[in-house]
C-alpha cells in the first residue's frame, strides 16, 4: 500500500503512481495553493510544456463551473490540473472534458469497485441507494485563437477519503469514495490509473478519434426530464435530455416539439436525481 501519512509521502506516491510517458511530467505538487488550475494557467503563460500536472492536498480557492467553490479538508481529496497543448478546432475543445470524465469515471471503478457515472456536462456520480451523489467535477480552461486551442487546462478534483461530516456543500448531493466504497481509497493510486486512462484517450483524440459515443453512453442525463436556463440571456427550457451532438452540447427537446442543442457554457441545468 502506498503511504500518504504525510504530505511528502504522499508525493513520493504520485511519482512511483505516475506511470505515463509524458502526462503528469513535470509534476509541481504543494501541500496548499489557491487553485491548481490557477497555477498551471500561469505556468502555461511560462511556456510549460503540455503534460505539466499541478497537484495539491488542499486548495483555499478552489473552484468549478460557473463560478461555484469547491473546498475540502486537507488530505482528503485528489486535487489536479494538466496542461494540453492541442492545437485542435476550437469546437473540440468538448473533447479534453469527455476523455477526462471517461478516465476518471474507469479508474474510480477500477481502484473502488463502484460503478461511476457522469452527470452532463462535467460531473462524477456514483449510485447511493435510490439517487446519484456527485463525488467529483471537471474544469476547463482554455487559450482560443480564431481556429486553434492553443493550451487547455483541464482540473479534477474528486472527493476520496472524505467522511460524512466533512463533506462540502454542494449544489448536487454529495458523497465521497470512502463513503459509497466502504474503505480508504488510496489517492496516489487513483490518479496514477487516471492518468494512464487518460493518456491514451488523449493520443486517440489527437489522432481525431472522437470520444464522444463513450462519453455519451455514460451519461446519467440523458432520457430525463431536464430544466436548462441560459446564462446569456436567462431563457429556461424544460424538456426531455434527448442526446448530445460531436462537441458535448446536449440536446432538449421541449414540449412543443422543437429540439435546442445547449452548450455547457451557456447553461445551469436541473435534472431529476432519483435512480430508475
Amino acid at each position: 500500500m502506498n503511504d500518504e501519512s504525510s504530505e511528502a509521502a504522499y508525493a513520493a506516491s504520485i511519482r512511483v503512481e505516475t506511470g505515463t510517458r509524458w502526462l503528469g511530467r513535470p509534476l509541481h505538487y504543494y501541500p496548499t495553493l489557491p487553485s491548481t488550475n490557477d497555477l498551471l494557467v500561469e505556468l502555461a503563460a511560462q511556456d510549460a510544456p503540455t503534460g505539466s500536472m499541478v497537484v495539491t492536498d488542499y486548495q483555499s480557492r478552489g473552484k468549478g463551473r460557473l463560478g461555484r467553490r469547491w473546498l475540502a479538508p486537507a488530505g482528503t481529496s485528489l486535487l489536479f490540473s494538466l496542461l494540453f497543448r492541442p492545437e485542435w478546432p476550437p469546437e473540440r475543445a468538448a473533447w479534453l472534458t469527455m476523455i477526462a470524465g471517461l478516465a476518471a469515471v474507469r479508474a474510480i471503478e477500477s481502484v473502488t469497485g463502484q460503478p461511476a457515472s457522469l452527470k452532463w456536462p462535467n460531473d462524477l456520480v456514483l449510485p447511493a441507494g435510490n439517487r446519484w451523489c456527485k463525488v467529483g467535477g471537471l474544469l476547463l480552461e482554455g487559450q482560443f485563437s480564431a481556429d486553434r486551442m492553443h493550451a487547455a487546462v483541464l482540473g479534477i478534483g474528486i472527493n476520496v477519503n472524505i467522511e460524512p461530516e466533512q463533506l462540502p456543500s454542494t449544489h448536487y448531493p454529495a458523497s465521497s469514495l470512502l463513503i459509497e466504497s466502504g474503505r480508504v481509497v488510496q489517492r496516489a493510486s487513483l490518479l496514477g490509473s487516471i492518468l494512464k486512462s487518460l493518456e491514451s484517450e488523449y493520443e486517440a483524440a489527437d489522432r481525431g478519434q472522437s470520444p464522444h459515443l463513450d462519453w455519451q453512453s455514460r451519461l446519467i442525463t440523458l432520457g430525463r426530464r431536464i430544466q436548462v436556463t441560459t446564462s446569456s440571456d436567462g431563457r429556461t427550457i424544460v424538456g426531455i435530455a434527448e442526446g448530445t451532438d460531436d462537441w458535448g452540447r446536449i440536446l432538449v427537446r421541449d414540449d412543443s416539439g422543437r429540439q435546442h442543442a445547449m452548450a455547457a457554457g451557456d447553461v445551469t441545468l436541473q435534472v431529476d436525481n432519483y435512480r430508475e
